[in-house]
């Protein structure tokens, strides 16, 4: 592009309104301060310089104009970010030569498929299904274009035959678009018989697509896979929409869903957001941070939102959030909640929302010993990394609680000091062998440090990938520490704890370790329908072990070839499980 171009959208567009979509900002003198967007800090020492545009972190030395905040946060090209920039100022791109199309990036992909799935929807006959659909959840037009939601038909190759001559196959299914067809060449949509809701980066750009089933019995919600471009740990669902509202309340609103989110939206909560197909995570918590450090949690009534709302505080509490918790009663979710009670339903339970210490005091799963109840406070309150607020807890908790201030310290500090793991003294020689196993522990470990995991693969993750008792049992802590997240702290769990996963590394690392356990299992099971054949007599009963050994290979050949994705798609299909008995 050239200088006079760029030079006439840096001048266009303003740094501190960019900076401020993504920092929670204050003036301090000419400039304005907050906490760096690229590293942990406690102190801010980000700085944005309104009159010369620029910004500079004095704690990580990054720094540099409006393209390059763009290109470090979100990991754009500069010509994807200067496109970005230029349509935030209202300037028409320079013509660009031939050939650019394939360098434009994944975030190009993606916006076409929005585009596509958006005129879909718009078909008088095609999106007429979707259109009833919205219309009986109450979701109005100008919210349809406001937040442009689409259609995906029945169709296999829907978006795959619309992309011919714009997009190579191997771009849909970098985007997550798209799948590869088992076994042979080709590529299907991902994406079928759903009403498609765009999922935005915190700069409003579209980086994923989830997909809201419209047939009873099929899985309600399906996102495109992870990508270069979307990682679901770090997107917030409805943020974009919700920064204004949220600076101005000075609060967040948490829900679970992404309809909740378009219901709140248009009754005027504005400050609605939702974590985008998974459990909320420490990326998610550090994100609202950076605008407010007041989040009230209005998950489903029933017993499993509860239960995530209660999961929800660790993540919130690490990133240095107050966290409230509004428990709706009956089971219902906020989107019923509006649109069968009104507004003032869900601003009463709002304002009656209990503080996270009267929120955990109340749990009917928090222990009657006392000193159990001391541990699972502390087991809280130690997650909260700034010294300055975990004290403040600390003793807001001891007066909520009745707990001695200095015995409920001492375990905090006993809990901080057990999730750095144990200090070998020199000369000790290696860890136990407990810390060195191989893909069973290291799954174990995801699992605790991200219990999400357990949530999305659900019922698979199964007793049989693990082929020691010791194992089964973590597991089985792990599953009860999930139901009953204010439960005693098992002792068991400590060495869990003590071995983290490393910030930033993405969910599908869990999962790939997730597919070398089912494969492992897979294998098992093949053996011992083999080894069944010798005692089959009868040629029909034979001939039908021959078939299910077959199809258990069929498994591990997609298994290996495809990897997480099967996983997923045998838990909304519900493959038939062969007996080896």
């Amino acid at each position: 592009m050239n200088d006079p171009f760029v030079r006439q959208v840096r001048e266009a567009v303003d740094l501190v309104e960019v900076v401020g979509q993504y920092v929670q900002l204050k003036r301090a003198g000419k400039s304005w301060k907050g906490r760096c967007p690229f590293h942990e800090e406690k102190t801010p020492s980000f700085n944005v310089n309104a009159e010369q545009q620029l910004f500079y972190c004095f704690g990580c030395q990054k720094g540099g104009d409006v393209f390059k905040f763009l290109m470090e946060l979100e990991h754009l090209t500069f010509p994807e970010a200067l496109e970005r920039m230029a349509t935030r100022a209202g300037l028409a791109m320079p013509r660009r030569s031939p050939g650019t199309r394939a360098e434009s990036g994944l975030a190009q992909v993606v916006e076409w498929a929005v585009r596509f799935y958006e005129d879909e929807l718009k078909h008088p006959e095609r999106g007429r299904e979707g259109r009833s659909f919205l219309k009986d959840r109450g979701i109005r037009a100008e919210t349809v274009v406001q937040y442009r939601l689409g259609l995906a038909g029945a169709g296999w190759e829907n978006l795959v035959r619309a992309s011919e001559g714009k997009w190579a196959a191997d771009a849909l299914l970098k985007a997550g678009l798209c799948v590869q067809r088992e076994g042979g060449p080709g590529i299907y949509d991902r994406l079928r018989r759903r009403v498609v809701i765009p999922i935005l980066s915190a700069g409003g750009v579209p980086v994923a697509l989830a997909g809201r089933a419209l047939a009873e019995g099929e899985v309600k919600y399906l996102n495109t896979s992870e990508s270069d471009l979307y990682h679901k740990s770090s997107v917030l669902y409805g943020l974009p929409q919700a920064r204004p509202a949220i600076r101005q309340k000075q609060r967040a609103l948490l829900v679970e869903g992404y309809l909740d989110v378009l219901t709140l939206h248009q009754a005027g909560f504005l400050e609605a957001v939702a974590s985008s197909g998974t459990a909320l995570t420490a990326e998610h918590g550090k994100l609202l941070r950076r605008h407010t450090d007041q989040v009230t949690v209005v998950y489903d009534g029933d017993d499993a939102g509860r239960n995530a709302a209660f999961r929800a505080l660790r993540p919130l509490l690490r990133a240095g959030i107050r966290p409230k918790i509004a428990l709706l009663e009956g089971g219902v979710d906020p989107d019923s909640m509006v649109r069968d009670l009104g507004p003032a339903a869900l601003e009463s339970a709002l304002e009656h929302a209990a503080d996270w210490l009267a929120a955990v005091r109340r749990h009917p799963g928090l222990p009657d010993r006392s000193d159990a109840r001391v541990d699972a406070v502390a087991g809280l309150l130690a997650e909260v990394e700034d010294d300055l607020l975990r004290a403040s807890f600390t003793k807001e908790a001891a007066q909520e609680f009745s707990f001695f201030e200095e015995v409920l310290r001492s375990a905090v500090e006993r809990r901080r000091l057990a999730a750095r793991g144990p200090v070998a003294p020199p000369g000790s020689g290696p860890r136990s062998p407990v810390l060195q196993r191989g893909p069973e522990w290291q799954f174990l470990r995801w699992l605790y440090h991200r219990p999400e995991l357990l949530e999305h693969l659900s019922e698979l993750v199964t007793p049989e990938w693990f082929e020691g008792p010791g194992e089964r049992e973590l597991l089985e802590l792990l599953r009860r520490r999930a139901a009953e997240p204010l439960a005693e702290a098992d002792e068991r769990l400590l060495p869990l704890s003590a071995e983290p996963i490393e910030e930033g590394q993405p969910e599908e690392e869990g999962l790939h370790l997730a597919v070398s356990l089912e494969d492992r299992r897979l294998r098992r099971l093949t053996a011992r329908l083999r080894e069944g054949l010798r005692d089959i007599a009868e040629e029909p009963l034979k001939q039908r072990q021959l078939e299910d050994i077959q199809s258990v290979e069929n498994r591990i050949q997609e298994l290996r070839a495809r990897g997480p994705e099967v996983l997923f798609e045998v838990i909304e299909g519900g493959a038939r499980e062969v007996d080896p008995s």
